[in-house]
């Protein structure tokens, strides 16, 4: 499902079907070459049917808050490892905060949901160039309300760029961009 015309830059976003073929823990690994590492995270390798494999990171850092630790901005990893239906599913991290290598075994050959949005345009080819969402889920979820996995992604995409977590490119001569009318510009 396209939700999107890569003719014209910045008209939308991309859903599509991915295999998972590869997951490893990145934790306390300097994953964003910021110089810093990330508390948790997973790298996922993507097979989409073409003859490259895009890697996908989902990491964050736990928050320390009057010496008790929590999720904090690593809430993504632990959302994704339970959309994923890992097992047992009360699983807990490492003593170094990795991902428990049996879970990680658990994601080759899951088929998953990933969503592209614009990023910016490419330099040298003039393309727009498309970044990967941060929450994949499962290519067969149903969730409660009836939504199937397609719908559920980009209602969550939605909900992040409204809420400002998710900032997508724009074109440069765009003057007033609102993120609350990305839904209707995405619509199928």
């Amino acid at each position: 499902m396209s939700l999107g015309n890569d003719q014209k830059p910045f008209t939308g976003i991309f859903i599509d079907e991915a295999t998972i073929t590869k997951a490893e823990s990145v934790s306390n690994q300097d994953v964003y070459k910021k110089g810093e590492p990330v508390d948790v995270g997973v790298k996922l390798t993507l097979d989409i049917g073409k003859s490259f494999f895009p890697e996908v990171i989902i990491a964050g850092n736990t928050k320390i808050v009057d010496g008790n630790v929590s999720w904090g901005a690593a809430m993504k990893v632990k959302i994704f490892l339970n959309d994923m239906r890992v097992q047992p599913s009360d699983w807990k991290l490492d003593p170094d905060n990795s991902i428990p290598q049996a879970l990680l075994d658990q994601l080759a050959g899951k088929r998953v949901m990933r969503l592209q949005y614009p990023s910016g345009i490419n330099p040298a080819t003039g393309k727009t160039n498309y970044r990967t969402y941060n929450r994949i889920v499962l290519a067969d979820l149903k969730t409660r309300e009836g939504q199937d996995a397609k719908t559920f992604l980009k209602a969550k995409y939605d909900a992040d760029v409204v809420a400002g977590y998710v900032k997508p490119h724009v074109k440069d001569d765009a003057t007033d961009f609102n993120p609350s009318a990305l839904a209707e510009q995405t619509q199928p």
